[in-house]
């Protein structure tokens, strides 16, 4: 077994956070939609894959309660863009920027000598 004090608890720092954390909330179609405190890397693979539906619905609290009616607004592209920012500090940009690269799909040419 390894030391505690060797070990960096990720679950008393996310206990830690919550505690402190203020509620945030988006608003949209005259409803406020609570969001979650932290941003999940998962919302950044789905965005960066182009998935915005999914990576919006991802922030919220309570994706099954709130998703649909989230979605039945219509939010723009522009609009997830701004909850990145406002919210999380975070530009959609960096989540384009961190997706793997694919592979190379052009052949080795023989040596010619």
């Amino acid at each position: 077994m390894i030391d505690d004090e060797n070990v960096l608890d990720l679950d008393e720092a996310r206990a830690a956070k919550r505690e402190r954390a203020e509620r945030r909330a988006i608003r949209l179609g005259g409803r406020e939609f609570e969001v979650v405190d932290e941003l999940p890397i998962d919302t950044m693979e789905l965005a960066s894959q182009g998935r915005f539906r999914e990576a919006l619905v991802g922030l919220l609290v309570d994706p099954e309660a709130d998703g649909d009616e989230l979605l039945s607004h219509h939010p723009k592209l522009s609009e997830f863009e701004s909850i990145l920012g406002h919210v999380f500090g975070v530009d959609l940009g960096e989540a384009s920027a961190s997706s793997p690269r694919s592979g190379s799909t052009s052949r080795r040419s023989r040596p010619t000598s």
